[in-house]
């Protein structure tokens, strides 16, 4: 794929996607608010309303640091929604 290639911008926002729905996902499980996620996680409040409406991409070091302060995998994060165990 090209930088520029509509499929890849494509690829990206479905993994952009399944950040955010698995960050709300477990900070729901967690009763976290997203204030709290930000403290406990280091990552910027708006950095993270950002990635959970579609309008940040995310580096790697801000999705390792949500998986740690989050207590899980990286892969938590990214998982789609049925290998998460979900329906």
């Amino acid at each position: 794929m090209e930088p520029d290639d509509p499929k890849a911008d494509a690829l990206v926002d479905a993994v952009v996607g399944r950040i955010a729905h698995n960050l709300d996902r477990i900070a729901a499980e967690k009763g976290w608010s997203l204030r709290k996620v930000s403290r406990v996680t280091g990552v910027n409040s708006q950095s993270i309303h950002n990635i959970r409406n579609g309008k940040a991409n995310p580096t790697v070091r801000t999705i390792v640091l949500l998986a740690e302060g989050l207590g899980v995998d990286v892969l938590d994060l990214l998982r789609e929604a049925s290998d998460a165990g979900e329906g």
